[in-house]
């Protein structure tokens, strides 16, 4: 027996996860053009009852392996422009009020440093990750991914491969994230031993790219028990298993009349066909780094020069007034 009570519970939803993992490589080899649908999986049969008994409509949106994205949502009807293709009640959103009206809530407000928003849902997922089936939000944490394909998750030796521009920006991207984690880390330690004893940067950085990866914009009130950090983030339960493209035309939104988040697409769809948001107009360095992945024919793609290849060029094409240009690129923080 454990040592923590929990800790058997969170092992046994690890493997459960790992075998949905797993479940989904071997399906993705298997798989041509065709989405194969894997809404009849237990876990993904759990998530849509928890969430019917939390006020969850049923939507035409079914989960689907699909070849070039791996898991995301395809329709079973035909769409039409103007449509809303899915709606999630506000007490199935995961914010920082969730977390502020949770168990936790007195350690989260008397944090020092304060939490930002992103650290807050951080703890808290983590802490609901122990608690197993205990937990109000088992069957949504059930079905979220274990690990990422984000430059946090490479080892050095891949990270050294990357484009001078890009493993720059990855490199304080990772700093950023160990910072945040330091910060929870001093804290717990002193002050809430029982959430020190299972939290470590692994837990943390997973919970990180849960939020990172999955969130949806939410504009939500600011908090003096938070940091001063924008609070405009959401967990979606399924509405995150919607993939991002950048062609994607949408609107997204919390509806204060219904009280549901709500994404309405200005796309047709065939049904089977899967369906996309988009998470913003960014490039590929942005997607990789923030999410683990790129589009081809991103139209939002830019080419990063580094000083060196500016200085190749100016040698190259005899480039006058090179200092005058270098200044006009810094002050516009075009160039670092």
């Amino acid at each position: 027996m454990s040592k923590y009570p929990n800790a058997n519970i969170a092992h046994d939803q690890h493997q459960q996860l790992h075998r949905g993992r797993s479940f989904r490589k071997r399906y993705r080899k298997k798989i041509g053009s065709r989405p194969i649908s894997c809404a009849n999986k237990d876990e993904l049969i759990e998530l849509r009852k928890w969430m019917k008994k939390n006020g969850f409509e049923k939507s035409c949106l079914e989960p689907a392996i699909f070849n070039e994205t791996g898991r995301g949502l395809m329709t079973k009807k035909k769409i039409l422009p103007g449509e809303i293709i899915i709606s999630i009640p506000e007490q199935l959103l995961i914010t920082t009020r969730t977390v502020l009206q949770s168990e936790i809530h007195d350690i989260v407000k008397s944090w020092t440093p304060k939490l930002s928003p992103q650290q807050a849902i951080a703890v808290f997922l983590i802490w609901e990750f122990t608690k197993g089936r205990q937990s109000h939000w088992f069957q949504y944490i059930a079905v979220l991914p274990m690990s990422f394909a984000t430059p946090l998750y490479f080892k050095k030796a891949e990270l050294s491969l990357l484009p001078v521009s890009v493993y720059s920006k990855a490199v304080k991207e990772i700093q950023k994230i160990k910072t945040a984690y330091n910060d929870i880390a001093s804290f717990s330690k002193e002050h809430w031993k029982e959430f020190h004893d299972v939290f470590n940067f692994n837990n943390f950085r997973w919970a990180w790219y849960v939020i990172n990866t999955r969130s949806v914009f939410f504009k939500g009130e600011n908090s003096e028990y938070l940091s001063c950090d924008k609070n405009d983030i959401a967990l979606a339960p399924f509405l995150d298993m919607l993939n991002h493209s950048s062609h994607a035309n949408i609107q997204a939104g919390f509806n204060h009349t219904t009280h549901c988040y709500e994404i309405k697409t200005f796309d047709k769809y065939k049904p089977y066909e899967q369906v996309f948001i988009s998470y913003g107009p960014h490039n590929n360095s942005h997607l990789f780094i923030e999410y683990g992945f790129i589009t081809l024919g991103n139209p939002q793609d830019v080419y990063d020069f580094s000083y060196d290849d500016l200085e190749h060029l100016r040698d190259l094409f005899h480039v006058d007034l090179w200092e005058k240009k270098i200044n006009i690129l810094r002050e516009n923080s075009l160039l670092q």
